[in-house]
């Protein structure tokens, strides 16, 4: 495994998370993202949208929706961990960090600095 250099980890916080999928809020508030069940390819999204159910939900709690709805392409790395710097907890900051390397990762998110992808879908109340 590669290790990080010290000039890759201010990178990270400089980047522009943003959402790739579609996604509903709950009544309570709460994010559920429409995780298409073949992929996110444009063969899984095809397949997907021929069957019954062609979502899988992924429901997130209060402090990952605030996360999701922050990452709009707008918001630094950076500016989120400020913004959720009240958020009890030492390892705060780590946390945030490794919930938006899963989301990049499972690609629910990309970042805007990366070649441009389809925006993503928002669907509030849906």
């Amino acid at each position: 495994m590669f290790r990080k250099t010290k000039t890759e980890i201010p990178a990270f916080y400089e980047r522009h998370p943003v959402r790739s999928l579609q996604w509903r809020t709950t009544e309570e508030g709460k994010v559920v993202i429409l995780s298409p069940k073949m992929g996110t390819h444009r063969l899984g999204v095809w397949l997907s949208n021929r069957m019954a159910r062609p979502y899988c939900k992924v429901k997130l709690d209060e402090y990952g929706s605030r996360v999701w709805k922050a990452c709009d392409g707008e918001s630094s790395v950076h500016q989120l961990v400020d913004a959720f710097s009240e958020t009890p907890g030492p390892e705060w900051q780590e946390r945030l960090a490794r919930f938006l390397h899963h989301l990049r990762n499972m690609g629910m998110i990309h970042w805007k600095e990366e070649t441009a992808r389809e925006p993503a879908r928002s669907q509030a109340n849906g």
